[in-house]
């Protein structure tokens, strides 16, 4: 998913997972001048035909969060064509203004299923291999918070997601906190820019504080 702003601090860009519920956005990143362009039900390409036909035209982002392939792997794409889709979208983004090309942020595909699965297995093989893509381009860092949802015993509790597939609200918060972490820190890094979460909506979310 990239994100953009108008002046842009931090551009969102992807699939289901940016596309997520507007008070964890708002806590987490509206502060920063932000801007959501995902889309529901997006898959790599989609998202590569959106970055070659304009969709940062307008903007110049000084962050861009990719966070897209889980609709692909559910369609039954595999690991390695996930990756090279999500390779393609990052050259888009760098591409798009050579002069001043952004810092990326890679978000890893999310885990599944209640249980240890084949579904699974093939996010983690995905996140490797997008481990070594995002390796190959400068300014741009994969954040993998699959360990953050797996417990000790292999299973995944249903207050992160309801289905096992999908974000609760407080699930929402705990994958995209380390996103605004990093993103806080380049920007405060390379601009001095100060980027903070809106405290006085976190008693919104049961059990983010």
């Amino acid at each position: 998913m990239p994100a953009a702003t108008a002046l842009p601090t931090l551009k969102g860009s992807g699939d289901n997972e940016l596309c997520f519920q507007s008070h964890v956005w708002d806590i987490l990143f509206a502060q920063s001048h932000s801007l959501n362009l995902s889309a529901v039900e997006d898959k790599t390409q989609n998202l590569l035909w959106r970055l070659e036909n304009s969709l940062l035209d307008k903007v110049t982002p000084k962050v861009v969060v990719i966070s897209i392939g889980s609709n692909n792997l559910r369609a039954g794409d595999s690991p390695q064509d996930i990756t090279e889709g999500i390779g393609a979208c990052i050259k888009a983004v760098k591409a798009h203004k050579p002069e001043k090309a952004p810092f990326i942020i890679v978000m890893g595909l999310l885990p599944c299923c209640q249980q240890e699965s084949h579904l699974r297995s093939l996010v983690a093989q995905t996140n490797e291999l997008l481990r070594e893509t995002v390796e190959e381009h400068d300014d741009t860092q994969l954040i993998d918070v699959s360990s953050i949802f797996i417990k000790e015993d292999g299973s995944i509790s249903h207050t992160d997601m309801f289905d096992f597939f999908h974000l609760t609200k407080y699930g929402y918060y705990k994958a995209f906190e380390p996103v605004h972490d990093l993103a806080s820190q380049i920007l405060q890094e390379a601009y001095g820019i100060k980027f903070t979460k809106s405290t006085d909506r976190l008693c919104d979310m049961d059990g983010a504080v």
